[in-house]
């Protein structure tokens, strides 16, 4: 079992919600043989969440996807870059295949290191340059 430290769970959930509403929105109820599968594991100090659908007709390819939305840098930038790992989202066989991988170290909470008092908008403010009033 891994306990993962608050500003991961705050992390991955928000990157679970975003696939899950574009898949809703693009596509996974136009097929009853559509599927969504959700994975995760760990190997050689990193955590890997896999987001795989299948069975959604015409897929975009990579080469057709509009230009890049909020959703998007989300997905590829912001939560990679929160976490210290990387992410790729590609259109293959019929769906999006995301993968998020991150290092062990980043996501696994630790006793007495005030994991809790960390700040993800405070990080994402000084990272991305957006101005809080």
């Amino acid at each position: 079992m891994i306990v993962i430290n608050p500003e991961a769970a705050q992390q991955f959930s928000l990157a679970l919600y975003e696939l899950a509403t574009n898949s809703q929105k693009y596509g996974l109820t136009a097929a009853d043989s559509a599927r969504v599968e959700v994975s995760w594991g760990t190997s050689d100090g990193r955590l890997e969440l896999l987001w795989r659908e299948y069975g959604i007709p015409k897929v975009q390819s990579d080469d057709q996807l509009r230009p890049e939305g909020f959703g998007t840098k989300l997905l590829t930038r912001v939560i990679p870059a929160m976490l210290k790992g990387e992410a790729s989202r590609k259109f293959e066989d019929g769906g999006l295949v995301y993968r998020l991988s991150v290092p062990l170290e980043a996501v696994v909470a630790r006793q007495g290191h005030g994991d809790s008092d960390r700040m993800a908008a405070r990080i994402v403010d000084e990272t991305f340059g957006m101005e809080t009033d």
